[in-house]
């Protein structure tokens, strides 16, 4: 058995993949267990048609009937087309799940940074001060994902500004925004904090992980990181290989982003129109590393 896991960077940002791998929460990665056969024969016409479609399509020519899937997270975000790309990643969900006759659960998508600040923004009417989140979530990207949804930078710095009822408006605003396409509602809420094999030897993170710590006890790490985790040298727990799909660092090269325990799937510049993979076994045992540009 293997583990197939990517990173996309369609919309300028991270996902990857996985075979044979459970999630650390309980449940399937997005979408309801059951998925009408018109919403598939429509998701599979419309990625026909795409042009990351047909990327991404190249991309998973190695996938097989018993993968299991895994995106890294941060599939929004910074880039200018973040509402196509997480519809193209949705529509490859679907293709794939019609095709090889997959299970909800044989895909996950796991929490980034960006999605993490994105469900916030979906809240903004709870915080304390939500100017000065908005101007920190602009800051790290969260305004490309929302011009991308058909807002403003200054409609919505305006609107922060305004009073609770407002926000509480415009938020209402931004979820049906979300429903009116197909998927993105259910990928933000069933995203995941981690996931791994079934033997429990391959840890799947969006970012870091302290390995002083149990998965439970995680917080925020696995999407805003832990420091030195290049430097990780021996096992956690019983996991001997860990793989995360962003880094801060401006690694360029694939080949030195790992070691005999982490793996990193992630490429500089974020402007590079490509797909990083990674073929594992169960165990942990990297099978092969790819790019598809």
């Amino acid at each position: 058995m293997r583990t197939i896991a990517t990173t996309l960077f369609l919309s300028v940002l991270v996902s990857g993949c996985a075979k044979h791998s459970a999630t650390y929460e309980q449940g399937a990665a997005s979408g309801t267990a059951e998925q009408s056969k018109a919403l598939q024969d429509e998701a599979m016409a419309l990625w026909e048609q795409r042009d990351d479609g047909a990327k991404l399509s190249a991309a998973f020519e190695k996938f097989e009937a018993n993968d299991k899937l895994i995106f890294l997270g941060n599939v929004i975000g910074l880039g200018s087309n973040s509402k196509e790309t997480l519809s193209s990643v949705i529509d490859l969900r679907f293709n794939l799940m019609s095709k090889f006759k997959l299970k909800p659960e044989s895909i996950v998508f796991l929490r980034g940074a960006q999605e993490e600040m994105f469900s916030k923004l979906l809240q903004l009417q709870l915080a304390p001060n939500p100017t000065e989140i908005i101007e920190w979530m602009f800051d790290h990207g969260v305004n490309e994902t929302i011009k991308s949804y058909g807002f403003s930078e200054s409609e919505v710095k305006r609107i922060a500004s305004s009073g609770t009822m407002n926000i509480s408006k415009w938020t209402t605003s931004l979820n049906k925004s979300l429903q009116y396409n197909l998927g993105h509602t259910q990928y933000y809420l069933n995203l995941k904090h981690a996931a791994y094999s079934n033997t429990k030897k391959i840890l799947f993170v969006n970012r870091g992980v302290d390995i002083t710590r149990p998965l439970s006890a995680q917080n925020d790490c696995f999407w805003w990181g832990f420091q030195n985790f290049s430097s990780i040298d021996r096992p956690y727990k019983t996991f001997s290989r860990i793989v995360r799909g962003y880094e801060s660092e401006h690694l360029n090269q694939k080949e030195i982003s790992k070691n005999d325990i982490v793996c990193t799937l992630f490429k500089q510049p974020l402007s590079n129109n490509s797909v990083l993979c990674g073929i594992f076994s169960e165990n942990g045992e990297i099978l092969d590393l790819f790019e598809n540009k």
